[in-house]
Formats: structure tokens, sequence, C-alpha cells
């Protein structure tokens, strides 16, 4: 027992629970008499669990989530080259084993933002983000670039599975979703802050910077602090008060 990974324990034990509880009938679709219906039925239930569990990923501690996303990966990717076996190739797999495997991937690609938290900046007045020079790849970071001018109401970063980057003071941590600030000039002017999904259309300058993604290295700062600064006091007008609008789904 000694030579067991712990965190290969606890994914199992995540993913069994849920294929128990797909097996009973919680999320397994209703399928076919056909032969390569019954051949897929394996199949169907590990992705509707790897699904499950995916979605769940956040009950497990940081340390063992990277693995358990990979074993996540895994079954999908298993699962994936089954059914197009058992269907005789992908073109023939229908629309219902089809949405399964959108529905695995996309829980997949969640599940890199698993217990995220997301920082704040609430005021008074607006807050200029501090200068680091090396954040670090570890787990999942999205932060502004240094010298960033941000407006009461609005996140000035978010991470996961690392430490909380160095900020400073004043900052309200919550769990959360990803999100995306982006920032509306015109006339050379700031108009207002939009806080969207990630895959929001662009209609401003996206002021959070992706660093890492699941300790893989995805970004970085690319304009020198003090000038960008000095840009932004520019584009607030004296006096001016730009609105923070929250335009994401829910």
């Amino acid at each position: 027992m000694n030579e067991l990974q712990p965190e290969l324990l606890a994914w199992s034990a995540l993913l069994g629970r849920w294929i128990d509880l797909v097996k009973a009938g919680h999320g397994m679709p209703e399928i076919g008499d056909g032969r390569k219906w019954q051949a897929s039925v394996t199949s169907i239930i590990e992705l509707q669990a790897t699904t499950f569990a995916l979605d769940d990923l956040e009950t497990l501690p940081e340390a063992d989530r990277p693995l358990a996303r990979d074993r996540g990966c895994v079954l999908i990717e298993t699962a994936r080259d089954r059914l197009a076996v058992a269907w005789d190739g992908a073109e023939e797999i229908p629309d219902e084993i089809r949405l399964i495997l959108a529905t695995a991937n996309a829980a997949l690609n969640a599940s890199y933002y698993a217990g995220l938290t997301v920082l704040w900046w609430n005021g008074p007045g607006r807050w200029v983000a501090p200068q680091i020079d090396h954040p670090g790849h570890e787990g999942t970071l999205a932060i502004m670039q240094p010298g960033t001018i941000a407006l009461p109401g609005e996140p000035v970063g978010w991470y996961t599975e690392r430490p909380a980057p160095e900020l400073g003071p004043g900052l309200e941590p919550r769990p959360g979703d990803p999100v995306q600030v982006q920032r509306v000039i015109e006339d050379g002017r700031v108009r207002q802050d939009l806080l969207v999904d990630l895959d929001h259309e662009m209609v401003g300058v996206p002021l959070l910077v992706p660093i890492a993604l699941a300790g893989r290295e995805v970004g970085g700062f690319t304009v020198d602090a003090e000038s960008w600064r000095a840009a932004q006091e520019a584009a607030f007008g004296a006096g001016d008060s730009p609105a923070v609008r929250d335009l994401r789904d829910g």
C-alpha cells in the first residue's frame, strides 16, 4: 500500500462514486439495442462519470488535481477511440454520443480553473498594479500588467493550484470563475470597463494577462510599467468616473 499514490487513490475514489451513480441511472442516456450501441455502453458510462468527476475536481486537495486532470484526459481520449472503433469511424458516431464527448471535453477545459480564487479591488479610489518581475508559472494565474489602473468593483487577478500573487493589501479574495476585464477607450478616453467571460468578443483592451495554465507558461508582461501607467492616466479625463459593467453569463 505504501507504493500507491495517494493522489491517484483520491481521483479513483471520486471517479468510482460517479460511475456508480451513472450506472444507477443518474445521467445515463437511453441507448438503442443495436450492436454498435451495446458496444458503446462502457465508454458512455466512463465519459459521463469522468465529466461529473472533473466538475467535482475542486473537492480534491490542490496537490492531487494535476494528476487527476491528466487521468481524466486519458479516460476521455480512450473512450473516444473506443467509440470510433465501435461505430466504424468517427463520422458515423450519433449526435447523442458527440454531445457526450463534447461535454466531457468542456468539463476537462473547465477543470483547469477548479478552485479558482478571484482577487477584487473594491475601492475606494483606483488601484495600481504593482511591479512583479517574475510571477512564476505554478498552477493557473492571470493578473493585471504592472502599472495597470483598476477601477473599484473589478477583479485584478485570479489563480488556483499555487500561492496567491503578491499584489499588496486591500484586495478581497473570492471563489469564482475566470473573467476578463476589457477597457473600452473612445476618442482617447476611458469610457467603461467590461467584465466578460474568456470567450467574449474583443471590444476593448484586455487588462488581465494570462501567465500560466496548469503549470504551463502561456503569456507574460509585454510593456514597461511606467509607460503603461502614464498612458492610462492620460486616458482618464479629469473628474471622469468610468463605469464597470458586468456582462458575464449568469
